[in-house]
């Protein structure tokens, strides 16, 4: 094995360690602090709130803790009994002809790396069942029957089958075509598999697992439509989604673009917040698509993407690192799968760049919220009353959530929108 992927692996232990020790010091943190509400919320948290939150959490972060010994578990088990190797050997055995058009290597490809995601998958069952009926269950969290756990899990493999079968085999087939620049058309191809996802996704893959409902003509409704009208942003659609038949939490979104563009409130959303709070959070929304906050993601996912393909193809017929997997010859799929093992954990230490960003983002679509509804009370009493709900820690560990939140914490937001109101008032 050689010395760049001994360098790998150890970057590979090194990130099971930083996740392990950042859990724990979290927790720490959180057993000393957990209680202490800031001052400026202690109207509105009790003491019994924050204390039910903090218990969550630590629940949570000691089955984080089994995770990570899973995980590496795992890991070792596949680096060392040549795994992967031997999924090649299987699906070469298998597969032994194309069909139609397709050739027999695309196929082999297409199931191997199928094989390998659901492998995945089910290796993920005991904790997901634990997190769910367990835990989320005596925090009243979960209202998902394991019956509808099943059909959820059900339609989650036959979606990864259809979305990898949709874009694997045109993506041998640029990789066979485009020789040693395959990467550059297989980026392009993967742009538009991601953008027809985001513009399709609203209509035909979520309605697989949630009901979409058109909210009831009401005043909520015309409160909405003023506020898009206020705000000049148009929509085709106000709907409800049955939150409430998997979880308690509160939730809303836009999706989609053009015609499928709509606004989504969860069931428990409107059933826990008031009007003003509720549009106030799709103010909020509204924010992040007129500061353009979507289509930056998309362009730094499509830059990451670009990258990782450029870096894939220097690596897909490096001979070592596929021995070092126990697979014996270079292959578009085992390439694929390899190189996503390695550079997770490369990838994970660049979470805290992008979770400062997106805490940037959070930061303008508040701002452009509190300008909105002309004061920062609407957002600031619907951001406690969704922390609560979620039993999201009021106080976690500030390198913690500088290095995970994608959203800054309670505090930090309303401070923020305190100090922008000053300078409205100024203005």
């Amino acid at each position: 094995m050689g010395s760049m992927f001994l360098l790998l692996f150890g970057v590979l232990f090194l990130q099971k360690l930083v996740k392990l020790g950042l859990l724990m010091l979290n927790a720490n943190y959180l057993r000393q602090h957990g209680l202490q509400v800031p001052a400026k919320f202690q109207t509105v948290i009790s003491s019994t709130t924050a204390q039910k939150a903090t218990q969550y959490t630590l629940e949570n972060s000691r089955v984080g803790v089994y995770e990570i010994a899973y995980e590496t578990i795992m890991l070792l088990a596949v680096i060392f009994s040549g795994a992967l190797g031997i999924l090649d050997t299987w699906v070469a055995s298998v597969v032994t002809q194309g069909l139609w058009i397709i050739p027999v290597t695309y196929l082999q490809g297409l199931l191997y790396v199928l094989t390998f995601f659901i492998a995945i998958t089910i290796l993920s069952i005991p904790i997901d069942l634990y997190k769910t009926f367990s835990i989320d269950q005596r925090y009243e969290l979960n209202n998902m029957t394991f019956k509808l756990w099943l059909m959820d899990f059900f339609k989650g493999i036959l979606l990864i089958t259809v979305m990898t079968t949709l874009l694997l085999l045109p993506l041998f087939l640029v990789m066979d075509l485009f020789g040693a620049y395959w990467w550059i058309a297989g980026s392009l191809l993967v742009v538009a598999y991601q953008y027809v996802s985001y513009v399709l996704g609203p209509a035909l893959i979520y309605p697989l697992f949630h009901k979409f409902t058109p909210i009831a003509d009401g005043e909520l409704k015309d409160a909405i439509r003023q506020l898009c009208n206020k705000l000049n942003y148009s929509l085709q659609g106000i709907y409800t989604v049955d939150g409430s038949t998997r979880s308690n939490r509160v939730n809303a979104f836009f999706s989609g673009i053009g015609k499928f563009k709509r606004v989504v409130l969860y069931d428990t959303l409107i059933a826990k917040l008031s009007k003003e709070q509720t549009l106030a959070v799709l103010a909020h929304e509204v924010g992040h698509k007129k500061h353009n906050h979507i289509v930056k993601f998309f362009l730094l996912g499509t830059a990451g993407k670009v990258i990782s393909l450029w870096v894939l193809s220097l690596l897909l017929n490096y001979l070592p690192m596929y021995q070092a997997f126990g697979v014996a010859s270079p292959s578009y799929h085992a390439g694929l799968i390899i190189f996503m093992v390695l550079s997770g954990p490369i990838l994970y230490f660049t979470k805290p760049l992008v979770s400062f960003y997106m805490r940037k983002c959070e930061y303008e679509a508040d701002n452009y919220a509190l300008r909105a509804m002309g004061s920062s009370e609407p957002l600031t009493t619907a951001l406690v009353a969704t922390v609560t709900s979620n039993l999201n820690p009021v106080t976690p560990h500030p390198f913690y959530s500088a290095f995970y939140y994608s959203h800054p914490t309670l505090a930090e937001r309303v401070a923020a929108m305190e100090q922008a109101e000053k300078g409205i008032i100024c203005e």
